[in-house]
């Protein structure tokens, strides 16, 4: 008998795919648009670009949730998962990059290799499937971790190591720089990363019940999370004069609060759907990943439309935003439905 699906973490799922085009879209309109932090129109990017920097801590905690619940042996780990991903960058890096393959000398072996295998700006977004690859290949020593009651000690180590520490010297603020010379050596032997999202996704989705109280607390902190980092992004960005990406990073405590919040939201509330419901958000959250990997290609082309029309920043992003996800959704199920390539969005 088929397991029956997780239709709510389904639906986060598609929530993140979506709202990670968002992120980009306001991201790409502050880089080529804003202008500088004092005016209305980076403000508002910012704005956008804020209430939406939970969305790939959020992937990653899904991930988590569920491949460490199973006990996979480490050749299928590398001969299925690993091997799958590292395909997936390939075909995708050589996409992005197909300008930089064709640029002098041509087709070097040098030139040729760097761009397959090495992300650029044109498809910056695909540091998530290194950053997947080595969270997997460590999966199973996280798998021990879970399964032998160290979650919370783990989850106390990243948040003190990889989130609070390290912010200190991300932060750009004298004192908090000052400090981060302390505790620099203390980090730099805690590497955990982003395995503290993967872990952290099984804690809340396996572990201990939360009591509706701390549910609610912690929706609150989630709240708190969002604001800090749209007002916490403006303020230091004003005091700098340019962009500050400290409230925007996604170890960052802001960062850490808001993607809690709404994977536990989410896995505690009793969605209802219809038969024909469950289908679609079935379908659609198998298109999540291919959504992820064509979607910065598709919003680079419509920014050269969209972005010079004449009207107010938050119409724009918004208007980018829809289409943006519509076309990419579109590529995703029409190449998924195509024998032979439909590998490349799955």
């Amino acid at each position: 008998m088929e397991k029956k699906r997780d239709l709510s973490m389904d639906l986060l799922r598609i929530c993140s795919a979506l709202f990670v085009v968002l992120l980009h879209t306001s991201a790409l309109y502050m880089a080529l648009k804003g202008g500088s932090p004092d005016s209305a129109e980076w403000q508002t990017a910012n704005l956008f670009n804020s209430m939406t920097r939970w969305t790939v801590p959020v992937f990653i905690m899904i991930s988590g949730a569920f491949l460490l619940q199973k006990e996979i042996p480490v050749r299928l780990l590398y001969g299925k998962y690993i091997k799958h991903i590292v395909v997936l960058l390939l075909i995708w890096n050589t996409c992005y990059n197909v300008p930089d393959i064709f640029t002098p000398p041509l087709l070097s072996f040098k030139n040729l290799i760097t761009n397959i295998l090495i992300y650029t700006d044109r498809g910056i977004h695909l540091w998530f499937l290194y950053m997947l690859a080595g969270v997997y290949a460590v999966s199973p020593f996280l798998k021990k971790i879970v399964d032998g009651a160290l979650s919370k000690y783990f989850l106390c180590l990243w948040l003190l190591g990889s989130v609070l520490f390290l912010g200190f010297e991300r932060s750009g603020i004298a004192p908090l720089e000052t400090l981060s010379d302390i505790t620099l050596q203390f980090t730099t032997y805690i590497t955990i990363g982003y395995a503290g999202y993967f872990v952290l996704g099984y804690y809340l989705y396996r572990q201990q019940p939360l009591s509706q109280p701390v549910r609610r607390i912690l929706y609150a902190l989630g709240i708190a999370g969002m604001c800090a980092a749209a007002v916490g992004t403006s303020l230091l960005s004003l005091h700098k004069g340019e962009y500050s990406a400290y409230f925007h990073d996604n170890h960052n405590i802001a960062t850490v609060l808001t993607a809690t919040a709404l994977f536990v939201y989410f896995h505690y509330r009793n969605f209802s759907f219809t038969p024909k419901a469950e289908r679609f958000i079935k379908r659609c959250s198998d298109l999540t990943l291919g959504i992820y990997l064509v979607h910065v290609l598709i919003l680079k082309i419509l920014s050269y439309i969209l972005f010079p029309l004449a009207l107010p920043a938050a119409p724009v992003i918004i208007l980018t935003w829809i289409l943006t996800s519509a076309l990419s959704l579109l590529f995703t199920f029409t190449v998924r439905k195509i024998p032979g390539i439909g590998f490349i969005v799955k």
